[in-house]
Protein backbone atom coordinates (compact mmCIF):
# COMPACT_ATOMS: atom_id res chain seq x y z
CA UNK A 1 0.00 0.00 0.00
CA UNK A 2 1.08 3.59 -1.02
CA UNK A 3 1.67 6.16 1.42
CA UNK A 4 -1.42 8.40 -0.51
CA UNK A 5 -0.84 11.16 -3.45
CA UNK A 6 3.05 12.57 -4.34
CA UNK A 7 2.53 15.48 -6.02
CA UNK A 8 5.84 14.84 -8.44
CA UNK A 9 8.45 17.56 -7.48
CA UNK A 10 9.66 17.91 -10.61
CA UNK A 11 6.23 18.88 -12.55
CA UNK A 12 5.77 21.43 -9.60
CA UNK A 13 9.09 22.59 -10.39
CA UNK A 14 8.36 23.38 -14.30
CA UNK A 15 5.25 24.66 -13.20
CA UNK A 16 7.27 27.51 -11.13
CA UNK A 17 9.80 27.76 -13.35
CA UNK A 18 7.71 28.82 -16.47
CA UNK A 19 5.33 30.98 -13.85
CA UNK A 20 8.53 33.23 -12.92
CA UNK A 21 10.26 33.33 -16.64
CA UNK A 22 7.33 35.14 -17.37
CA UNK A 23 6.74 37.39 -14.66
CA UNK A 24 8.52 40.44 -16.50
CA UNK A 25 6.29 40.05 -19.12
CA UNK A 26 2.57 40.00 -16.86
CA UNK A 27 4.45 43.14 -15.29
CA UNK A 28 4.43 45.43 -18.25
CA UNK A 29 1.48 47.25 -17.62
CA UNK A 30 3.09 48.33 -14.54
CA UNK A 31 5.20 51.19 -16.06
CA UNK A 32 3.07 53.23 -17.09
CA UNK A 33 0.60 55.23 -15.24
CA UNK A 34 -1.90 53.69 -12.20
CA UNK A 35 -4.63 54.99 -14.09
CA UNK A 36 -3.88 52.78 -17.07
CA UNK A 37 -3.47 49.95 -15.28
CA UNK A 38 -6.54 48.59 -15.17
CA UNK A 39 -7.39 48.70 -18.93
CA UNK A 40 -4.08 48.08 -19.99
CA UNK A 41 -3.81 44.53 -17.89
CA UNK A 42 -6.91 43.54 -19.33
CA UNK A 43 -7.64 41.75 -22.57
CA UNK A 44 -10.81 43.31 -23.00
CA UNK A 45 -9.75 45.67 -26.07
CA UNK A 46 -8.02 43.14 -28.03
CA UNK A 47 -10.69 40.39 -27.71
CA UNK A 48 -13.49 43.06 -28.67
CA UNK A 49 -11.68 43.50 -31.87
CA UNK A 50 -10.74 39.76 -32.93
CA UNK A 51 -14.58 39.47 -32.28
CA UNK A 52 -15.30 42.63 -34.77
CA UNK A 53 -12.72 40.93 -37.12
CA UNK A 54 -15.20 37.76 -36.97
CA UNK A 55 -18.06 39.40 -36.85
CA UNK A 56 -17.38 41.10 -40.30
CA UNK A 57 -15.11 38.33 -41.88
CA UNK A 58 -18.24 35.96 -40.93
CA UNK A 59 -20.59 38.19 -43.09
CA UNK A 60 -18.32 38.28 -46.43
CA UNK A 61 -18.04 35.05 -46.13
CA UNK A 62 -15.65 33.73 -49.42
CA UNK A 63 -13.48 36.52 -49.88
CA UNK A 64 -12.13 36.46 -53.25
CA UNK A 65 -8.19 37.32 -53.08
CA UNK A 66 -5.86 38.07 -50.41
CA UNK A 67 -5.94 41.57 -51.35
CA UNK A 68 -9.47 41.74 -50.18
CA UNK A 69 -8.81 40.13 -46.51
CA UNK A 70 -6.09 43.21 -45.84
CA UNK A 71 -9.01 45.87 -47.36
CA UNK A 72 -11.35 44.42 -44.57
CA UNK A 73 -8.86 44.15 -42.21
CA UNK A 74 -7.38 47.69 -42.90
CA UNK A 75 -10.68 48.99 -42.58
CA UNK A 76 -11.61 47.22 -39.58
CA UNK A 77 -9.02 48.34 -38.16
CA UNK A 78 -8.53 52.33 -39.06
CA UNK A 79 -12.34 52.46 -37.83
CA UNK A 80 -11.56 51.40 -34.42
CA UNK A 81 -8.59 53.39 -33.69
CA UNK A 82 -11.28 56.43 -34.37
CA UNK A 83 -13.52 54.82 -32.23
CA UNK A 84 -10.77 54.52 -29.53
CA UNK A 85 -9.38 58.02 -30.56
CA UNK A 86 -12.24 59.70 -29.90
CA UNK A 87 -13.86 58.09 -26.87
CA UNK A 88 -13.32 59.40 -23.32
CA UNK A 89 -13.73 57.34 -20.50
CA UNK A 90 -13.35 53.73 -21.94
CA UNK A 91 -9.94 53.41 -23.03
CA UNK A 92 -6.94 55.61 -22.44
CA UNK A 93 -6.84 58.66 -24.27
CA UNK A 94 -3.82 60.62 -26.49
CA UNK A 95 -4.13 63.44 -23.30
CA UNK A 96 -3.15 60.71 -20.76
CA UNK A 97 -0.56 59.15 -22.77
CA UNK A 98 1.26 62.10 -23.66
CA UNK A 99 3.59 62.12 -19.94
CA UNK A 100 4.66 58.80 -21.69
CA UNK A 101 5.48 59.78 -25.25
CA UNK A 102 8.96 62.11 -26.37
CA UNK A 103 7.14 63.69 -29.03
CA UNK A 104 5.87 66.72 -27.27
CA UNK A 105 3.21 66.57 -30.00
CA UNK A 106 -0.20 64.82 -29.04
CA UNK A 107 -3.23 65.22 -31.71
CA UNK A 108 -4.76 63.40 -34.44
CA UNK A 109 -5.21 65.02 -37.62
CA UNK A 110 -8.53 63.67 -38.20
CA UNK A 111 -10.06 64.18 -35.01
CA UNK A 112 -11.01 67.60 -34.24
CA UNK A 113 -10.07 69.23 -30.55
Amino acid sequence: MGNGFQFPQNRLLGLWRRRTSTLPYRLVYATFPKDHWTKIYSNNPIERLNGEIKRRTNVVGIFPNEAAIFRLLGAILLEQTDEWAVQRARYMTLETIAPLSDSPIVGLPAVPT
